[in-house]
């Protein structure tokens, strides 16, 4: 039976790519061998202030974006949201993130491996990184917390950079 190549595209800040990876998780799961899930990451939020001030106002659209994602996290009970996501800490780009991760993904290469999506080093760290970010507030675009991610993982944080 032939492998179905699934090729999905996620900024680590967008809520809806951080709800939907549970789905990715459990489809690769369920389906094992008989898929391939391939990540592709895409800046949804390159400049990320800009963009907020941009589309939810430049006084109060930090605020503004942040009820308006309680609103939606409050439709998905599988998600956790920070009340506090974008005031307490306001990443200014998700393309650190992107990089700090296809870094993970890339050591994970060279070593060959063959793991299972759920498995993968490069999935594991984009969920902690999501979760640092909608669960606890912090700023991703900081290598600090890249850092401690790959100390999660057992990474030499000099490797990944």
């Amino acid at each position: 039976m032939a492998v179905v190549k699934i090729t999905y595209f996620s900024d680590v800040l967008c809520i809806w790519a951080y709800l939907a990876e549970r789905r990715i998780e459990e489809l690769a799961n369920t389906f094992g061998d008989q898929v391939e899930v391939e990540l592709r990451y895409c800046s949804v939020f390159p400049d990320a202030w800009g963009k907020i001030k941009d589309k939810w106002g430049t006084e109060d659209g930090f605020d503004n974006f942040n009820s308006h994602l309680m609103h939606v996290a409050a439709q998905f009970p599988h998600i956790n949201v920070n009340t506090e996501i974008w005031r307490k800490a306001r990443p200014r780009t998700s393309a650190s993130s992107h990089l700090f991760l296809k870094a993970i993904e890339e050591i994970e290469n060279d070593g060959g491996g063959s793991a299972t999506h759920s498995d993968r080093l490069s999935v594991k760290a984009a969920w902690i990184m999501r979760c640092a970010f909608f669960e606890h507030a912090e700023d991703i675009s900081d290598w600090s917390v890249h850092a401690q991610v790959a100390r999660q993982l057992g990474l030499d944080e000099e490797q990944v950079q």
